[in-house]
């Protein structure tokens, strides 16, 4: 009886000892073994875990690679516990500028000190390095939501609120200027493609250096969070610089840039509306591609879009009680017979479906799919899976993981954005 005292005092100890410093996530942590073949996917035949490690209170990241009857796939997952308040999601954009030469997800991580994340959003990768679809950072908006494509399904979103409730689905984007008795739509916050078009973009210091050429330019002073002072009209400049902290511009081309001459001259007082619906309390957004799961639910094939073809993917889910969250990534484009094939659209959706996810977006994926982490006693974060360009491709932005106390080391309270 003595020996046996002896024996299970220390377990309970060690026990009282892992919740203590992990919190119970530690101990409720689910590693994920498939029973079934999760939908649209070919038979499973083994799963071999290659990597399973907490990294904080509610942060753990796996490494599974499964051998299927059509090929094997090797997946890399971080497994977020949202529940528990050492947890917290952060969106960081390449070098804190939408038009940019982008940057890796590593660099990002590192310099505003996250403990994990993955890549984000599309983006124009062969000219301005901007992201497609919306970004907010810190309660600030960086770029308005994109606009509705002819699938429905697409250009969908992932929002944190001020409760840090995630959110996956479709955000609009509506403003209006106001001067006197006039007012004209705007169209859109950061998005250089409107002016182009004819319409009517408020441009921030977040934006970067633009050609102007053609285009009406009204530079503004803030005087509180709706209102502007005009400081200058412009109608001929070739490039607009950087604008400084605080500095905004409405940029119009074609008709609107006609009511911005019309309407405005410098010391012009104006007012600008803008709500996002239907979720208008967003901290942190970031855009990405198709709803991969609306509601528990794979949507069509023609909803989904581009479902036959393999590659690389990078997602994130979140649970129907929004307490947990999935980011994934799938290795793809490897030649031989143990290495990963890629996943469909279709099998990523049945693969988050099947861990638990009742909402899922698509992120970029191809060559810029990947995961990083820093695993205990490291200074830096590690790349987890194979990027399919034999090294990291520098991106438009990143979804981001930091904790307060990360295991086996003290941690930075929270990141930092420029």
């Amino acid at each position: 009886m003595l020996l046996r005292k002896r024996i299970i005092a220390p377990i309970l100890l060690c026990v009282v000892l892992l919740v203590l410093f992990f919190g119970q996530s530690a101990l409720t942590y689910a590693r994920v073994a498939f029973t079934e073949t999760p939908p649209g996917w070919p038979v499973i035949l083994s799963e071999k875990q290659t990597l399973d490690q907490s990294l904080a209170a509610g942060v753990q990241v796996s490494s599974q690679t499964l051998s299927t009857s059509n090929g094997s796939q090797h997946v890399s997952l971080l497994d977020l516990d949202l529940s528990n308040p050492n947890v917290n999601l952060g969106v960081v954009q390449a070098n804190d500028q939408i038009f940019s030469r982008s940057e890796t997800v590593s660099s990002m991580a590192n310099r505003t000190q996250a403990i994990a994340g993955i890549n984000g959003d599309f983006f124009e990768i062969n000219t301005t390095g901007a992201p497609i679809n919306m970004l907010a950072i810190n309660g600030e908006m960086w770029q308005s939501p994109a606009p509705r494509s002819q699938n429905a399904n697409d250009l969908a979103v992932l929002g944190v609120d001020a409760n840090k409730n995630l959110i996956i689905g479709h955000e609009q984007y509506n403003g209006t200027i106001n001067v006197g008795t006039s007012s004209h739509a705007l169209n859109a916050v950061n998005r250089y493609a409107f002016a182009r078009s004819g319409g009517m973009l408020l441009a921030t210091s977040r934006l970067g250096a633009m050609n102007v050429s053609g285009y009406t330019v009204a530079l503004l002073k803030p005087i509180n969070e709706a209102r502007y002072t005009v400081t200058a009209l412009e109608t001929n400049l070739g490039t607009l610089a950087k604008l400084s902290d605080g500095q905004e511009a409405l940029i119009g081309g074609g008709e609107s840039g006609q009511w911005l001459q019309a309407n405005l001259q410098v010391g012009s007082e104006l007012e600008i509306s803008q709500q996002i619906t239907p979720d208008n309390d967003l901290q942190q957004a970031i855009g990405g591609g198709v709803q991969l799961i609306r509601d528990g639910e794979i949507p069509s094939s023609s909803e989904l879009g581009n479902t036959t073809a393999a590659n690389p993917l990078t997602a994130v889910g979140i649970t129907q009680d929004g307490e947990r969250a999935f980011l994934a990534v799938f290795d793809g484009r490897e030649v031989g017979p143990d290495h990963s094939q890629g996943l469909t659209r279709q099998e990523m959706a049945g693969y988050l479906l099947s861990i638990g996810a009742y909402q899922a977006l698509l992120f970029d994926g191809g060559g810029s799919s990947e995961m990083v982490a820093r695993l205990p006693g490291q200074e830096s974060v590690s790349v987890i899976n194979t990027p399919s360009d034999g090294r990291e491709r520098r991106v438009a932005n990143s979804l981001l993981v930091y904790a307060d106390q990360q295991a086996q080391r003290s941690a930075p309270s929270r990141y930092r954005q420029g």
